[in-house]
């Protein structure tokens, strides 16, 4: 007895491409733990690629053997980019769960207490009377 379905799951990277191999024979499913992916962007050639909104999963059907890796750049919902270089065979369907860690790209890490401390004071300065 076997899977029915490969999983692989990988910490998200930005500055790192992740090497995948997905399946000719079936669709492969992109996800990401704990958040939804927002866009994919890859060579249509190769690529069909669907996004459910409901779930936040990619659904991503290779139309034709990739004899060169080539890239897929997944989007998630919070904004962080994570490259695939992606290649293909006949095998069982992949699942790919890509997990955003701490040191991942924080949306509210540019709007640090000090860059916006002088605008805090002014506020502050007005409710007072000043």
């Amino acid at each position: 007895c076997s899977s029915a379905y490969g999983l692989i799951e990988e910490p998200i990277n930005e500055k790192k491409s992740l090497p995948i191999t997905f399946s000719t024979q079936s669709h492969n499913r992109i996800s990401v733990e704990g958040g939804g992916i927002e866009k994919i962007f890859g060579d249509e050639a190769y690529f069909n690629i669907t996004i459910d909104r409901t779930t936040g999963n990619a659904f991503v059907t290779v139309t034709r053997p990739i004899p060169e890796p080539t890239t897929l750049t997944v989007v998630t919902s919070s904004g962080i980019i994570q490259d695939l270089s992606v290649t293909s065979e006949q095998k069982a369907s992949e699942h790919l769960i890509l997990k955003e860690t701490d040191e991942d790209f924080d949306p509210l890490s540019s709007l640090s207490s000090s860059y916006h401390q002088p605008t805090v004071d002014f506020l502050n300065r007005i409710l007072e009377g000043k």
